[in-house]
């Protein structure tokens, strides 16, 4: 290393912390006093009167008549009638630089505030749970309606039909539980917005299993122990497979035949398998089952079809699928060409 490097690298040494320094300088902690009563923002500040303002209260220069070497004091005065307000004080020393300052005005008896922020989080969260409930048990009827059942499929479309009811109905009775939470954590008034009413309805169309949840989440219900959240949770495992076949109709017409290791087990009424975004809601009158699978024992299995052409002659798919082993939990998914 030349003369030259080691005595800049020196130099960067000595003025290192001095220019680390202000970047690492500490912000001032912040001041606490409760409602309507004065504190003390910064005192012995020499030279002439400095100049202080605040964001909501008031804020005067004092000096001590009795020691009027010991400088002067920055007094903050909160504004009326604020409870639990976070301000801020500004104050220029003479011949100093602008320092910041915030002040926390809040009842030292916190436990009130925090025992009526909990009775209001348990009242919004329990209606939420009535209404979640009215709701849910409501649909159960239409979602156990056989004609609903019939067309649409159940796992995609009852999530939609439950959001939009629940939003209708939030809509008319003008709800909005999740703004109604925000003003009471905020301290602040919350008007109705669509979007809190939106998530209030997809709270609701959740069901009473959901608002349960935000029970426990808000400390408002004691979550379950380890052995009993195990017990809710576990479920069986899978004891059969799932089959599906769809159709790619080049002769076939009408109805189709669906036969598991040469026996029946059901027929396809409708066209080729759709392949739409409304076919995700509907069911699939193009495939065997319309939706979901046909559960079978583990085993193995083969899949064909039988069905007439347009002449009335009756044909099979030229090829079959299988004889394959299908296990438990296995979904399978075949197309066949008949």
């Amino acid at each position: 290393m030349t003369r030259f490097n080691r005595t800049r690298l020196c130099l960067f040494a000595l003025l290192l912390p001095t220019m680390a320094g202000p970047a690492f300088a500490a912000d001032p902690p912040t001041i606490n006093t409760p409602p309507g009563q004065s504190v003390v923002v910064a005192d012995h500040l020499k030279g002439k009167p400095p100049t202080a303002s605040a964001t909501s209260g008031t804020v005067r220069i004092a000096t001590d008549a009795a020691h009027p070497d010991s400088g002067h004091v920055v007094v903050y005065t909160p504004p009326p009638g604020a409870v639990d307000l976070l301000d801020t004080v500004k104050y220029t020393p003479d011949g100093g630089s602008e320092t910041t300052v915030p002040v926390q005005v809040r009842n030292p008896d916190s436990t009130l505030s925090d025992t009526k922020t909990y009775s209001e989080s348990f009242k919004a969260l329990f209606e939420l749970f009535i209404i979640a409930i009215l709701v849910e048990s409501g649909l159960a009827l239409l979602f156990r309606w056989k004609p609903f059942l019939s067309v649409f499929d159940p796992a995609a479309m009852n999530a939609v039909v439950a959001f939009l009811f629940s939003f209708t109905f939030v809509w008319i009775f003008d709800l909005d539980i999740v703004s109604r939470l925000f003003s009471v954590y905020t301290h602040s008034e919350q008007k109705p917005e669509f979007a809190g009413q939106v998530l209030t309805a997809m709270i609701i169309a959740g069901g009473s299993s959901v608002v349960n949840k935000l029970f426990q989440a808000f400390g408002l219900r004691s979550p379950l122990s380890h052995d009993d959240a195990a017990a809710t949770t576990t479920t069986a495992q899978p004891t059969t497979g799932w089959i599906a076949v769809t159709p790619n109709r080049v002769n076939a017409v009408g109805e189709i035949t669906v036969l598991l290791s040469g026996a029946a087990v059901g027929t396809i009424e409708g066209g080729a398998g759709k392949r739409s975004l409304l076919s995700v809601m509907l069911r699939d009158r193009g495939r065997f089952p319309p939706s979901d699978g046909f559960p079978v024992a583990p085993g193995n299995y083969s899949v064909s079809l039988a069905g007439r052409d347009s002449h009335g002659a009756a044909i099979v798919s030229p090829s079959s699928w299988g004889p394959y082993p299908v296990i438990a939990g296995a979904i399978l998914d075949i197309e066949l060409t008949i």
